[in-house]
């Protein structure tokens, strides 16, 4: 993929609201070929996918406006969008 033009990349919308995770994911998904679409809340991943229309999701449990469980389930059901879910805690 990595040689793919950005009209046919594959899109995954990352609702993320810790910056250095949103870079990570990033550059991540860049490095495997991906272009990867950046939200910060829920409500910014329902506009940015009315846009896009994203190939996958990647939404941890919890976004600041918005439950992340029922926000994968919505875009599943409405979008027909392959849902991911990553979480991660480190506690200090």
């Amino acid at each position: 993929m990595p040689g793919r033009s950005l009209a046919t990349r594959r899109t995954v919308l990352c609702v993320e609201t810790i910056p250095r995770s949103r870079t990570w994911l990033e550059d991540a998904l860049s490095a495997e070929g991906l272009l990867a679409t950046v939200a910060n809340s829920g409500a910014s991943a329902m506009a940015c996918a009315r846009l896009q229309r994203p190939d996958a999701l990647d939404a941890g449990p919890e976004a600041p406006d918005a439950d992340g469980l029922s926000l994968c389930a919505h875009f599943h059901s409405q979008l027909d969008t392959a849902v991911i879910v990553l979480s991660g805690r480190h506690r200090r």
